[in-house]
């Protein structure tokens, strides 16, 4: 899914997009907001769905080191938290968008 960092200063988040001919293309955020952990992994979840569309990507497999985001987000552990709830909710919506269009998004956790 991404790489983050968090500081005193705000979190940054990137992603690394891999496309066929193995061509990279790199992103990266800054948050200027207070974020906890999850809320970081949530951020780039969502940077990690907006971005392939921008490029016009029809299958998309995103991996996570997050076993909370990926299960909740694979619908397997409930969202108890009010603040990830309203991410989820987020995600949800783009989720279907993307199905609408024919697309195809998975998420896998790894290690």
């Amino acid at each position: 899914m991404g790489r983050w960092r968090l500081e005193n200063r705000g979190a940054g988040i990137g992603i690394i997009l891999e496309g066929p001919y193995k061509i990279k293309l790199q992103y990266a955020v800054k948050l200027t907001f207070h974020a906890t952990n999850n809320v970081v992994k949530y951020e780039a979840l969502l940077m990690a769905l907006r971005v392939p569309r921008e490029v016009n990507a029809t299958h998309v497999t995103i991996h996570s080191d997050s076993q909370l985001v990926v299960n909740q987000f694979q619908g397997k552990f409930q969202v108890k938290d009010q603040n990830l709830a309203k991410y989820d909710t987020r995600i949800k919506e783009f989720i279907a968008g993307i199905h609408l269009a024919g697309e195809e998004v998975i998420m896998l956790q790894i290690p």
